[in-house]
């Protein structure tokens, strides 16, 4: 090889290229620069639920007590069973492998199931009345923030039942809708306590004043009983799933408003499936307790 063709450009740069790849070897090239193919790492404040809502037909009950026997009833307080067998709900708890009855409501194997993955804001509601098939929705949200949940159509009319200062008390709402109002928050070891509260929504929209984060606000929106004596919370790790269900017993209660209605005819009973899916919350700095 001639002093030319050392010192040609092209030479030179073949030369500098293998002189490189003999020093680091066969390395995979990273680039750190965001790549719009790459998902997006959740937030530590974040929390992802698969929410189904499963409609059988009344005929098959026997179907959906199987399921129930599965079911971790026993976990959450007696005197709250009560106020919720009392108003004609029913709510237990599935942890780990889901059980073959339930999968099968829940379809878990058909692809052709309904999904919708979206990020919720405070204020959004994820309808889950409309289809007749198991609908699915796979919630992104934020810790303390609220994610509403409609159980219901909008009736007429509806008559119920509440307890306030230990009397009963009867209400009659025109235009009305059941809803869930689901909150999450970090819990010690790295579990999550989801909140979950029935309210009734009724009448027409109109704007009212909102407060949150030192800022009143005016937002429109419809009035609402709350009704919190039914509140209940489960604290869940991820794969664990939150059960609510209707007495057949109890027709006419609020719990057959939220979870049944009636399709050409014929009635139909509504499983609500609350599944925690995915969390980024550390263990290390969730709430913690004095001693």
């Amino acid at each position: 090889m001639t002093i030319t063709a050392v010192c040609n450009p092209r030479w030179l740069t073949a030369a500098i290229a293998a002189a490189w790849l003999g020093i680091c070897g066969c390395t995979t090239l990273r680039l750190e620069s965001k790549s719009p193919l790459l998902p997006p790492k959740m937030s530590s404040q974040s929390v992802v639920l698969d929410i189904f809502f499963v409609r059988i037909p009344a005929e098959n009950a026997a179907q959906v007590e199987t399921v129930w026997l599965q079911a971790d009833e026993q976990r959450f307080p007696r005197d709250l069973r009560d106020r919720w067998a009392w108003a004609g709900f029913r709510v237990g708890l599935i942890c780990g492998q889901v059980p073959p009855e339930l999968a099968e409501l829940m379809r878990l194997s058909d692809e052709a199931s309904p999904v919708v993955l979206e990020e919720t804001a405070e204020n959004d509601a994820q309808s889950l009345t409309e289809e007749s098939a198991p609908v699915r929705r796979h919630v992104q949200t934020r810790l303390g923030n609220r994610v509403e949940v409609i159980a219901s159509e909008v009736y007429p009319e509806m008559p119920f039942f509440r307890r306030e200062n230990g009397k009963l008390i009867g209400t009659s709402v025109e235009k009305a809708q059941g809803m869930f109002a689901l909150t999450c928050h970090a819990e010690r070891g790295g579990q999550i306590r989801l909140t979950m509260v029935p309210e009734i929504h009724h009448g027409d929209p109109h704007l009212q004043p909102v407060g949150g984060q030192g800022v009143l606000r005016l937002e429109s929106r419809r009035d609402r009983h709350i009704l919190e004596d039914l509140a209940c919370e489960a604290a869940l790790t991820p794969g664990d799933m939150l059960l609510v269900g209707s007495l057949p017993n109890r027709r006419g209660s609020v719990g057959d408003y939220f979870l049944t209605t009636t399709q050409s005819g014929r009635r139909e009973m509504k499983l609500l499936v609350i599944r925690l899916s995915q969390t980024q919350h550390d263990p290390l700095f969730g709430t913690q307790t004095q001693p």
